[in-house]
């Protein structure tokens, strides 16, 4: 069996999407610091996780969710936007929209 898995950051809200065949094992590791892409966002908690019947099913899942549309996914899963802010709080965070240059010609 392997875990494809999101986690949180409580430092700044944003999240990581990993897999594992040992999902406590992973989220210590996580949380201790041995691992270099979440290092610096610890504390994390793991807010969802899939369970697969092989690696490869697992990937797969694990490329879909760190996706467009998997960000998607589990922004309505959580209900929250994509930095993990809970959507009730996340309108006075919004940055004001900036203007965009136009690229033809």
């Amino acid at each position: 069996m392997v875990d494809v898995y999101v986690l949180r950051s409580l430092r700044d809200g944003k999240l990581y999407i990993g897999l594992t065949g040992d999902r406590e094992k992973r989220i210590k590791k996580h949380n201790a610091g041995g691992v270099s892409s979440t290092r610096y966002r610890r504390p994390l908690e793991m807010i969802y996780h899939e369970t697969y019947e092989t690696l490869d099913e697992a990937r797969r899942r694990e490329k879909l969710l760190k996706s467009g549309p998997g960000h998607q996914f589990i922004r309505g899963v959580l209900g929250t936007g994509a930095d993990g802010v809970d959507q009730a709080d996340a309108s006075r965070l919004k940055r004001p929209d900036r203007k965009r240059r136009d690229k033809s010609g």
